[in-house]
């Protein structure tokens, strides 16, 4: 059994149809993450079927009237388990976001498990730091790279043509040069191009209300949190 990516394996419910009520009866379960199963012991023979809470998590700084286009999805990623608010009421949502940060909220994404720290080639990364293992789980995973001097950065802002690049990795999407639709595409540096047309393609970015894009300007809190959401609905 495949567990959809915005579902949390503890809100999986086992239950069995009762005919006689019309009405379905949960019963104990134990969901396997690991080899996608939900084991149970069961009385009967009937009709049994799996269901999911989908619970949403709203945050104060974000309204209808404040960051009010990117309000259903945090709301859904954060009942998921997948973002978090900065403390218990706030999001934050214009905050920028560093390298490591994304990489860590990627593999909680795609439920990457996170890798002890054994050494790699990104020689600012160290044993640690409280990214450590989410990096080196992302970096095995070939989702991010490091820069020619063998450095991650991971406090640097990250940027949208990086998480572009990065996105497309994730779903292994083949990248084709197709001409970009953003009126600033002579701005994309020459490595991401390629990476940054796939994901307009793709539905994973898109440009901003005077048609461009942008690459070069640093990707804040919900910017990221409805990227990596378009990514997992398209996963």
């Amino acid at each position: 059994m495949a567990i959809p990516p915005l579902i949390k394996p503890d809100n999986l419910t086992l239950a069995w149809y009762n005919k006689s009520t019309g009405k379905w009866v949960a019963i104990p379960a134990v969901v396997d993450v690991n080899k996608g199963l939900i084991l149970a012991k069961v009385q009967h023979f009937s009709n049994y079927a799996v269901f999911a809470r989908e619970p949403a998590k709203s945050f104060a700084d974000i309204t209808p009237n404040s960051f009010g286009w990117a309000r259903n999805t945090i709301e859904t990623l954060a009942g998921a388990g997948i973002v978090a608010g900065v403390n218990g009421t706030h999001f934050e949502p214009a905050r920028a976001v560093t390298r490591a940060e994304f990489t860590s909220l990627l593999v909680k994404a795609l439920r990457l498990q996170t890798k002890t720290y054994t050494g790699n080639p990104l020689k600012d990364v160290r044993a640690d730091d409280w990214y450590a293992g989410a990096v080196t789980a992302a970096y095995d995973a070939g989702l991010v790279k490091g820069y020619e001097d063998g450095t991650f950065r991971p406090d640097s802002t990250i940027t949208r043509e990086e998480v572009a690049a990065i996105l497309v990795r994730a779903m292994k999407l083949q990248t084709t040069e197709q001409k970009l639709p953003f009126t600033d595409r002579y701005k994309i540096n020459s490595w991401a191009r390629a990476s940054v047309a796939t994901a307009s393609t793709y539905g994973l970015i898109k440009g901003l209300p005077d048609g461009t894009f942008r690459p070069d300007v640093t990707a804040g809190r919900a910017e990221c949190a409805v990227m990596v959401y378009r990514m997992l609905t398209n996963y």
